[in-house]
């Protein structure tokens, strides 16, 4: 799972694989302050009784951002930062609300709307993310189930994958998934603004962010090693057997089981085991899935397998091998 720590050095926590493009936890500005026109921070359609301000309620920290709307307000409050580079892999930001957290049902968190067009950016929306411009409006409304607690903290993340967007939702800490979803990516564009948008909707409520954060997340390359390598589509077997290297520096311990898919099929949770199945002094993972499964997939002739996971820091990894594919007659 996703882990977040209070500062971007390399020291604490963030992964050997990802390049930290802009990070905020709001400690270099002072206390009741507002953050317009601070740290490259500025307002969008800002209504006068709204306002950004630094308060002593971070998550870690003891400072964060603060939205307070007022009753009968309207949705139009935002907030953007440019971050430097051109494009992003992860956005991640501590989210907490108090009062009315959601207008869909009172307590589901939906992860609502994708907007796309022209200039694009990254949005925090009242426990909504949203991708999007003013204009060419993509509504996709996935209610997670999750009880909003009213007062309390959550991870928000966003991550753009090859023809999706993922949203997630952790526990304050980073570790515990409470929620995900995956919408279809529409247009790439390099990403450049993040937004703070509070919708207020009618009442009154203030919603918090800390540790904001956009990520460059690099793929861990696996050594991949299948077994059978001939895979006979007529064989009653159970499982193919798949055994993960990793490169110096990333521990397979911390492959995590539920994210591993070979050709887009989970594998099975257990057995799992961790040894040196080639001997060549390299700790892997020993992962097995299901042979119906895989057989379901591919043809005959050679066929070239993707396994894809993460490990517990959010970090991807990704390696493929060959097997052979028969079906005899007889």
């Amino acid at each position: 799972m996703l882990v977040l720590p209070s500062a971007p050095s390399g020291a604490e926590g963030v992964p050997a694989s990802s390049t930290v493009l802009f990070f905020e936890d709001f400690e270099s500005y002072v206390e009741g302050s507002s953050l317009a026109a601070q740290g490259g921070w500025n307002y969008g359609g800002l209504r006068p009784w709204e306002t950004m301000t630094v308060v002593s309620q971070g998550y870690q920290s003891d400072r964060g951002a603060a939205a307070f709307g007022q009753e009968g307000a309207t949705n139009d409050f935002k907030m953007y930062r440019i971050f430097v580079g051109t494009d992003f892999e992860r956005l991640t930001g501590r989210v907490r609300w108090d009062g009315p957290v959601n207008v869909l049902s009172g307590f589901l968190f939906s992860l609502t709307y994708w907007e796309h067009a022209g200039p694009t950016y990254i949005q925090i929306r009242d426990g909504n993310f949203a991708f999007g411009t003013a204009s060419n409006v993509v509504d996709n409304v996935v209610d997670s189930g999750l009880p909003v607690v009213s007062g309390s903290w959550y991870v928000m993340s966003i991550e753009t994958l090859p023809g999706s967007v993922g949203f997630k939702i952790f526990d304050a800490e980073g570790t515990q998934l409470l929620a995900s979803a995956t919408l279809p990516q529409l247009t790439a564009y390099p990403y450049t603004y993040v937004l703070l948008y509070p919708v207020v909707n009618g009442a009154a409520y203030t919603a918090s962010y800390d540790d904001i954060r956009v990520e460059d997340v690099t793929t861990v390359t696996a050594t991949v090693d299948i077994d059978p390598d001939v895979l006979n589509l007529k064989s009653r077997g159970n499982d193919v057997t798949v055994c993960i290297e990793l490169p110096e520096g990333f521990d397979v311990s911390r492959v995590e089981i539920g994210t591993v898919t070979l050709g887009g099929i989970a594998a099975r949770p257990s057995p799992t085991a961790i040894g040196d199945h080639d001997a060549d002094g390299i700790p892997d993972l020993m992962l097995k899935f299901d042979r119906g499964g895989i057989g379901g997939i591919v043809t005959v002739g050679d066929a070239i397998l993707v396994l894809e996971g993460e490990l517990s820091d959010g970090t991807r990894i990704e390696g493929q091998d060959t097997i052979h594919v028969i079906q005899p007659s007889v």
